[in-house]
């Protein structure tokens, strides 16, 4: 059985699937940062600690990925926020500054020391990016005798606007750039089915990696792309492929069904108690408990949902067996 991890962030997991692998990251930045820059990071040491600093404190303010290795022989931190969102939005400089600080933080309190960050921005926007790349733009204006006391940084940015006509080196970056592409392109089933053969080649050597099924709940869940289109392109292009596609799709509708049914009941159960309450009728709301009763809910769900005392819930119950 095949788990739709994706939940409501799916470009962000999209994102984390294929960049979090340090190769992956390597080869992109190997690729795609400036000559100054990259000819100081030693790509060697490069290794993902994103797990070892996200902890509950930093849950609230999630980057995707963080990555450690050397800069001029010192150790720093790359750190890389995914920007999704489809407008233009100018509080990430004051994002990536308040992860930086709970970063600086951590490392304080555990190790006594405080690494150098390299702030890093992917952004995906259908928008070309347009809010510069420091927390000074934020501000509609800055006298010159304030500049000193406000914190100032600069991120790097990459907007896949002006970097996906320079097509990557790497496999799995080709598939990751395709399905970014995909999503406003009039040519859909072509960069689907680019992405799809990569990621089935990949997911065939490296056995760990399940590319292939990761792209297509992203496909299913974000992309102007049917269910029967994609089952089609599956089968023409990727026959071996088309039981992991009808898996998902099948999975998809139940799951639809079981949140639909589950709303409806919630909703129906606000409803009624609602109605019963308003009214003052005993037997809406006993009705309304035999429904819950009926669904296989418990006494502490029942308690919870309806806010009504316990002894109450459990002296309906008992009527309603009698």
């Amino acid at each position: 059985m095949i788990s739709l991890g994706m939940k409501n962030t799916p470009h962000d997991e999209l994102f984390t699937q294929f960049m979090g692998y340090p190769e992956t990251a390597k080869s992109f930045l190997s690729q795609y940062f400036p000559d100054g820059l990259l000819k100081r990071i030693d790509l060697d040491s490069f290794k993902d600690i994103t797990q070892k600093i996200h902890d509950e404190k930093m849950r609230d303010y999630y980057t995707d990925l963080v990555f450690k290795t050397k800069v001029d022989e010192h150790d720093t931190y790359l750190c890389f926020l995914f920007e999704h969102k489809s407008y233009l939005d100018k509080n990430v400089a004051l994002q990536i500054l308040r992860y930086m600080t709970l970063i600086w933080e951590k490392a304080g309190k555990e190790d006594g020391d405080y690494p150098l960050i390299l702030p890093i921005v992917f952004y995906q926007g259908e928008k070309e990016w347009n809010l510069g790349n420091s927390l000074k733009n934020i501000f509609h204006r800055m006298p010159d005798w304030m500049e000193k006391y406000i914190p100032y940084y600069e991120y790097y940015l990459f907007d896949f606007n002006k970097i996906k006509d320079k097509k990557p080196n790497d496999l799995r970056l080709q598939a990751y750039f395709n399905m970014l592409e995909a999503a406003w392109s009039h040519n859909k089933r072509q960069l689907i089915a680019e992405a799809l053969k990569i990621a089935d080649k990949i997911s065939l050597e490296i056995t760990y990696l399940d590319d292939f099924n990761i792209l297509l709940q992203y496909i299913t869940v974000t992309i102007d792309f049917s269910h029967d289109e994609l089952i089609s392109l599956v089968r023409n292009e990727i026959p071996e492929r088309r039981e992991d596609v009808m898996t998902i799709a099948e999975e998809l509708r139940e799951k639809g069904k079981r949140e639909g049914l589950r709303e409806g009941i919630k909703e129906g159960m606000k409803e009624g108690i609602k109605e019963g309450m308003k009214e003052g009728k005993r037997e809406g709301i006993k009705e309304m408990v035999r429904t819950m009763l009926n669904n296989g809910m418990t006494m502490e769900q029942i308690v919870k949902l309806t806010n009504l005392e316990e002894e109450f819930v459990s002296f309906l119950k008992n009527e309603i067996k009698h």
